[in-house]
């Protein structure tokens, strides 16, 4: 067994993602926090739903699948440090959202992260991480990769096509906040990839802006395609590659240079070097 896929471990993780998002669930626990093997998996999950950290999932409906901090719990993570519970409407698009989390972090690329329900609970932390108004659009997720100058990515998960109009919004939205170094865009097509990015460019926003298909992601994790620019990468090799970035690489000393000399540097993005 991983030295890291203990019990212990488990149970610390579990705790931290049902902290921050409102619950946590069966399929992330299994995806990445078990040893691989159905004894292993039905083991682990027993465990956790037996600790007493944890409570069952029981917000407008009960999930055997799910569970959220117990009272107890949530006061040893003390006042403001646990979001409220999550409705069971967001369980696949968080998700998503703790897949992408912990794939980084056992990549060694996630430096810290914020949720948009930590956002939400405190405005201060989130004018100081996202230096503009978020108000009208809070990402769903934000990324500081362990990069030597540090690189902030926002996540957006679209599992519907929304409007124009609405993307126009969330365009407006993310040109005031300036701390947005990347934007992630995971989608459910292609098509809903086309009209965000017409109405981004459309709304000269001029900070790079990557898309990749939640279909994908889910078979392939950070394998999967990411299209930047033009291009395409799996995202493992493009954010290995900002995270590696030193000072002396490039001239331009601007997080936008720092992205785009990594996108134009196509020889060596996606090599086995």
């Amino acid at each position: 067994m991983s030295a890291t896929l203990t019990k212990e471990h488990a149970l610390r993780t579990a705790c931290e993602l049902a902290a921050r998002f409102g619950f946590v669930s069966r399929v992330v626990v299994w995806r990445h926090l078990c040893p691989p093997g159905p004894a292993s998996t039905y083991r682990y999950w027993r465990y956790l739903s037996n600790a007493p950290e944890f409570s069952p999932f029981k917000v407008g409906l009960s999930s055997r699948h799910h569970l959220v901090l117990s009272p107890d719990c949530k006061k040893a993570w003390g006042k403001h440090g646990v979001v409220s519970n999550r409705s069971a409407v967001y369980f696949q698009h968080d998700e998503f959202l703790m897949d992408l989390i912990l794939l980084l972090r056992s990549s060694l690329l996630l430096a810290r992260y914020w949720t948009e329900q930590e956002l939400r609970m405190d405005s201060h932390l989130a004018l100081k991480t996202l230096g503009g108004d978020s108000r009208q659009k809070m990402p769903d997720l934000i990324i500081d990769l362990k990069s030597e100058q540090p690189v902030r990515v926002a996540v957006e998960i679209e599992k519907t096509r929304k409007s124009q109009t609405r993307y126009r919004l969330m365009q407006m939205a993310y040109k005031r906040l300036s701390k947005i170094d990347l934007l992630l865009f995971g989608v459910i097509d292609q098509q809903t990839e086309i009209t965000i990015r017409e109405c981004f460019e459309r709304g000269g926003y001029n900070r790079p802006i990557g898309f990749f298909l939640l279909g994908d992601f889910a078979n392939l994790g950070l394998n999967c395609e990411l299209r930047i620019d033009k291009k395409s990468f799996r995202i493992v090799d493009l954010l290995t590659r900002i995270c590696k970035f030193t000072k002396g690489d490039t001239p331009s000393p601007d997080k936008n240079g720092i992205i785009y000399y990594q996108l134009n540097d196509s020889q060596k993005v996606g090599s086995n070097e």
